[in-house]
């Protein structure tokens, strides 16, 4: 029996969602487009060209990182800042992709004199909006932007993290490159040889197991590791102060000190908890969270909220009077000039207002230059003279 006229004239079709990897691939072309233009071409209140300029002063220095402020890209597309808030690890390569494109536009060079291309350019994102507290860190804001400020209580030394693998089969010389993601941790060694089932006559089939890694063919950076303590005003009372791991990386390592009251964005994301017994079966679905560090800002409390900026001419007389050999006694007797006497007293303030200098030995150890006074009598005739210092 035929079935002739089964569909007639009719077309029948099936959306099988074909379309969305390539209104992915645009709307990520877009992004990138984005980005260039904003780099290229942001102007603040001045006029100035901050990022573009900023751009060619660090790249021309051989510091390849740039700071850009997320208020000036909300205020360049919103979309776009949307974009980088909540999917930040997608976007953020991106906006360093544009950078590093910028900085190849705006170089200028001889017509023989080759480009050195930077391999990347670090892309350091900072925010001045009210921060998140601590304590608010919860499993919703996984993989989205963060600002958290606290106190940092520890910083470990500046560790060389690989930025790519190159491994190689220790049979049949099989080599293989491994992308290595940023943060803490790292990436399994596949434990099979690509060509184990290439093994022809006279040939050893590869082993379990037969990669090694080629140190001098890898791509390093560094990488350190901070522990953020809420700040006390932050925290409630009676409660413990709380605190979370911060990884930084590339020209952030080495910049944040213990004490430090800090402002962080970064992202907010988890890494596996192996310290926990291989039988427990639960191991498999605990993780650590930390914060994925892409900027920061230092805050300045007290007395010292406050940026010292200071004239070429201010600078040269400061450095007249540091080689003046008297510059001790005259410093001291300018304090508290009205009180006569004193001068033991008034000399300990002079140390406390400048302290002293910082001495590194031959075996690298670091000597603090804080000097600490202990004024015991007639403090409160003089101390009050320099409060406003």
């Amino acid at each position: 029996m035929m079935m002739t006229s089964f569909d007639g004239e009719q077309i029948f079709y099936s959306d099988q969602n074909l379309a969305t990897e390539v209104e992915m691939g645009d709307s990520r072309y877009e992004v990138l487009k984005k980005c260039k233009i904003f780099l290229r071409e942001w102007r603040n209140a001045e006029g100035q060209y901050i990022y573009r300029d900023a751009l060619f002063k660090n790249g021309s220095a051989g510091r390849y990182f740039i700071a850009v402020d997320l208020s000036d890209l909300d205020s360049f597309d919103q979309k776009l800042a949307t974009l980088f808030r909540s999917r930040p690890m997608e976007y953020h390569p991106m906006m360093e992709l544009a950078a590093r494109e910028v900085f190849d536009t705006f170089t200028l060079r001889a017509e023989d004199e080759p480009l050195i291309r930077p391999s990347e350019f670090q892309v350091q994102l900072f925010s001045a909006e009210n921060p998140r507290p601590l304590r608010e860190l919860k499993s919703h804001l996984l993989g989205t932007l963060v600002t958290v400020e606290g106190i940092i209580i520890s910083a470990t030394k500046v560790a060389t993290k690989a930025k790519t693998i190159r491994i190689e089969c220790s049979n049949c010389l099989n080599t293989k490159t491994l992308p290595v993601p940023f943060g803490i941790g790292g990436v399994p060694i596949p434990r099979l040889c690509d060509k184990v089932f290439e093994a022809g006559p006279g040939r050893e089939r590869c082993p379990l197991d037969p990669y090694v890694i080629v140190p001098d063919s890898c791509e390093f950076y560094d990488q350190q590791i901070l522990k953020i303590q809420e700040s006390p005003e932050a925290m409630p009372s009676g409660e413990i102060p709380r605190s979370f791991q911060v990884c930084l990386d590339r020209y952030l390592v080495d910049r944040l000190t213990p004490g430090t009251r800090a402002t962080i964005t970064g992202v907010y994301t988890v890494l596996e908890r192996r310290l926990l017994k291989a039988a427990d079966v639960t191991s498999a679905s605990l993780k650590l969270p930390y914060v994925y560090a892409l900027g920061y800002m230092v805050q300045r409390t007290g007395a010292r909220k406050f940026e010292a900026t200071f004239t070429v001419e201010e600078e040269e007389k400061f450095r007249i009077m540091g080689r003046d050999p008297r510059i001790y006694q005259q410093v001291s007797r300018s304090i508290a000039s009205a009180i006569y006497g004193h001068e033991d007293i008034k000399k300990a303030i002079c140390c406390l207002l400048f302290g002293g200098s910082r001495k590194v030995l031959p075996d690298r150890m670091k000597l603090r230059g804080d000097i600490n006074i202990l004024p015991v009598s007639y403090t409160h005739l003089t101390l009050p003279t320099i409060y406003s210092v």
